[in-house]
């Protein structure tokens, strides 16, 4: 087959769509040499250096706006370079149904509409349901979103194919510490971006109440919408540091270095630095809601973070993860990861562009 992905993401915004699918591809091109493969991205020079296999076109998305892009753009795609296959996120072409595969990474808008902007839910209720609806096969990331969106959209469960992100496993022995990471020991981690849905005023006002003069909280994002409020009273707290932009490999040591990991957010569809954060035998307390708990497995602490009470109860949980010394590591902690690798996720992906009617 020869199978189009709308790759934008990988030159967007770090998110989690960016990271999933900058690794997923990886997987499927090492795995993959039957099918043919054309990657639409804003820089298909950044594309085909990363994936330089050789059943990878990398071409230019000529329409910016989405809207045109979405109703004129890819359908002519779709006509003119042949496509069996068109992989999109979230909204695909209202043409040519049987060919959309369709990533839809939550549905949170719809459960959590609170947390979002009133433009963003009413806009994706809207198209992200016809979408899902119209698509050959929906590929989601966790149970508790393959779920919602059968309840949600009555999209019968065998056109939704999970496909679990993967991770890989970290060595767990000490690794020299950058000066800059050890500057800031002891500290607790969040890793995200910075908006309402990861309840980040309950992780300060927690982290607050743990009194302990010698910890700091690291908070590792870049700043989004709703945080106008908040940012100023990050940046005169005493021991809270934010840092916007840190790479892959110091982002491995602000994980292996970590006292704790915290990550109380509202809603997730799947919830990928909760497992990044355990990979590195770091503790985790987080949210006891939506995907966050197959992330996290047997191995993490939770809470409910939703009430008046969530601050209490974070900064309880946090200091019982504190004061055991407890660090996930054996063969209960391989055999977590083991359930979530790139090959699985490729596989499922496979699995779906041959979905039969």
């Amino acid at each position: 087959m020869k199978i189009g992905i709308d790759a934008h993401v990988l030159t967007g915004r770090y998110q989690g769509s960016r990271t999933y699918l900058l690794h997923l591809l990886e997987a499927v091109g090492r795995r993959d040499h039957r099918n043919q493969y054309v990657l639409y991205s804003f820089d298909p020079a950044a594309t085909r250096s990363r994936y330089p296999f050789p059943n990878f076109e990398h071409r230019q998305i000529a329409m910016r706006a989405r809207a045109p892009r979405l109703l004129f753009w890819w359908p002519w795609i779709q006509l003119h370079d042949r496509l069996d296959r068109l992989v999109t996120h979230y909204v695909s072409p209202l043409v040519f149904r049987r060919r959309q595969v369709l990533f839809v990474y939550d549905i949170l808008y719809e459960t959590h509409p609170r947390v979002f902007r009133r433009g963003f839910v009413l806009r994706n209720r809207l198209v992200t349901r016809v979408s899902a609806r119209r698509a050959r096969v929906v590929i989601t990331l966790s149970d508790a979103t393959r779920r919602a969106l059968a309840a949600q959209y009555g999209i019968p469960l065998q056109r939704i194919v999970l496909a679990p992100p993967g991770i890989k496993p970290q060595p767990i022995e000490e690794t020299r510490c950058p000066p800059a990471v050890e500057a800031l020991r002891p500290y607790v981690l969040f890793v995200g971006r910075l908006e309402p849905r990861k309840n980040l005023p309950v992780l300060v006002e927690a982290f607050e109440r743990l009194a302990r003069s010698d910890l700091r909280l690291v908070l590792v994002g870049q700043e989004d919408f709703g945080c106008r409020d908040l940012m100023p009273r990050l940046r005169q707290h005493p021991r809270i540091v934010h840092l916007e932009a840190v790479d892959d490999e110091m982002l491995h040591h602000y994980y292996r270095q970590a006292a704790l990991f915290v990550y109380p957010s509202l809603a997730e569809g799947f919830g990928i630095p909760v497992l990044e954060a355990l990979s590195h035998g770091t503790p985790v307390v987080t949210a006891d809601s939506t995907a966050l708990p197959e992330a996290g497995g047997a191995l993490a602490r939770y809470v409910q973070v939703d009430g008046t009470d969530a601050p209490d109860l974070l900064a309880t949980a946090m200091r019982a993860a504190l004061d055991s010394g407890w660090r996930p590591a054996g063969a209960a902690l391989q055999e977590h990861l083991a359930r979530f690798t790139w090959e699985r996720a490729a596989e499922a992906f496979l699995t779906a562009l041959d979905v039969t009617e």
